[in-house]
C-alpha cells in the first residue's frame, strides 16, 4: 500500500507485505519448475503408434501399438499412464474421439528411458463410425510428474502421436 502527502513522499508497506512477497515468489517459483518439467518431456519423448493392418470395419476392435522414445540426449525417469490413452478417428463423414478420463490421475507405469531407448505398449481400441474409406488415426498419452501430486491427482501433459492412414470398409 502507497502512502502519499502534499509535502513529502513516503512508502510504506504493512509488516505482512514482505513475507506476502516471498510466499508468493516461492510458488511462483514451483510454478515455473512444473512449467518446465512439462516442456522437457513435450520436447524430449515421441509418440509413435502402428496397427498390424490397415483396413478395419466400423466397431471393430483392434489393437493399437504405442511407442513412446526418448529423442533427447539424456536419461530421463518418465512416469506415464497405460491402458486409459486417448484416441481420435477422423474419417469421410466426421471425427470422432474416445477420451478416458480419470478422476484422480496418477500414473501406473514408471520406466527410465537412456537416449534413443522407447517402451512400446499396445492397448486395444474400438473403431468408431466416421464414415467409411480412407480415415486418420491419432492417439495421446498421459506423462505426470510425481513431485506435483496431491490427493486429487497428479499433474501431467499429454503428447499427442503422429497419424496414421487406414481404410474404414463395409
Amino acid at each position: 500500500m502507497l502512502f502519499f502527502s502534499a509535502h513529502e513522499t513516503k512508502l510504506a508497506a504493512p509488516t505482512w507485505f514482505v513475507p506476502a512477497i516471498l510466499v508468493m515468489l516461492v510458488f511462483y517459483s514451483g510454478c515455473l519448475l512444473k512449467q518446465s518439467d512439462a516442456s522437457l518431456h513435450l520436447e524430449s519423448l515421441k509418440l509413435n503408434i502402428a496397427l498390424n493392418t490397415k483396413q478395419v470395419h466400423v466397431g471393430e476392435k483392434i489393437i493399437l501399438k504405442f511407442e513412446l522414445t526418448n529423442i533427447s540426449p539424456v536419461s530421463m525417469k518418465v512416469y506415464l499412464r497405460t491402458g486409459r490413452s486417448n484416441y481420435s478417428l477422423g474419417g469421410t463423414e466426421k471425427l470422432l474421439g474416445l477420451l478416458n478420463t480419470v478422476d484422480h490421475p496418477s500414473p501406473n507405469r514408471v520406466v527410465w528411458l537412456k537416449p534413443g531407448q522407447s517402451i512400446e505398449w499396445n492397448e486395444q481400441i474400438e473403431i468408431l463410425p466416421v464414415g467409411t474409406g480412407r480415415a486418420r488415426l491419432s492417439a495421446n498419452v498421459e506423462i505426470y510428474h510425481p513431485q506435483s501430486c496431491d490427493k486429487y491427482g497428479c499433474d501431467g501433459v499429454s503428447i499427442s502421436s503422429n497419424n496414421i492412414e487406414l481404410e474404414i470398409i463395409e
